[in-house]
């Protein structure tokens, strides 16, 4: 089959050189144009000096492509890796952290329902981690709020609860002489393996071992106070002269 101009492809055996296809690569620069092999072939056969020719170009465009693409795919496709890899595993460790707060609710639940104190749980849903954010969340004084502090004693390294009013700060040199040693305000790891709970959610009861523990006197000026219940989120109330049976705890002054 003939193309136009009397052309049969690139096997134009009357020697003339592709009439469509000479004007479209008739600007191509490459280095095997300079040889005098191509030369040669040039003036005698110029559809194959074309046909030899347009490879390097078609070559190197499509090295281009190829790279271009490959690097592209490979991009997107380890974007996607890492972007599913930490979504499943995130969701996995958020997962087991619901699961450790649960835990330590229902632990909470338990020993108050065996202390037979009536109470009442509340899971917020803003963070009870501070006495301000509790207060706000739950609609009480900052006052009625029970704060869970605890320390470590420097000597015996054994560790210290402190029930604190939520106006009130704590004098460590009075808890101190409490003690009959110095103490220290020790790592949240120390904290989660001495009461079981997380810092912000520590409980005055539910606690993994008994924990010597001092119940701030200005507590019992409110009649409904409110403590962590073993979670961030989650608060119980109870009557503030209920505080002393619960706990075992002994009631000082610590400002």
């Amino acid at each position: 089959m003939l193309l136009p101009g009397g052309v049969r492809g690139f096997g134009n055996r009357e020697g003339r050189a592709p009439a469509l296809l000479a004007p479209a690569f008739a600007g191509l620069r490459h280095p095997w144009r300079e040889s005098p092999l191509y030369s040669q072939t040039h003036a005698h056969h110029p559809e194959k000096a074309l046909f030899f020719s347009f490879p390097f170009s078609s070559f190197f465009l499509s090295l281009f492509l190829f790279l271009f693409l490959f690097l592209f795919f490979s991009f997107f496709s380890i974007s996607f890796f890492f972007y599913f890899f930490f979504s499943f595993f995130g969701g996995l460790v958020s997962g087991s952290d619901s699961l450790v707060d649960r835990g330590s609710l229902q632990r909470v639940k338990d020993a108050l329902a065996l202390k037979g104190v009536d109470f009442a749980v509340v899971e917020l849903p803003s963070s009870t981690r501070t006495a301000v954010d509790a207060a706000r969340s739950i609609g009480c004084e900052v006052a009625q709020i029970v704060k869970s502090l605890v320390f470590c004693s420097l000597t015996s390294r054994k560790p210290v609860l402190v029930l604190a009013c939520g106006i009130n700060r704590v004098n460590e040199a009075l808890v101190a002489e409490y003690v009959g040693e110095p103490i220290f305000k020790p790592d949240a790891a120390f904290v989660r393996s001495a009461t079981g709970f997380a810092i912000g959610g520590v409980s005055p009861v539910g606690h993994i071992q008994p924990i010597f523990t001092l119940i701030d006197e200005d507590l019992l000026k409110y009649p409904r106070i409110w403590a962590a219940a073993g979670t961030p989120n989650s608060v119980f109330g109870l009557d503030s002269a209920g505080l002393l049976a619960l706990t075992g705890g002994r009631v000082v002054k610590i400002t």
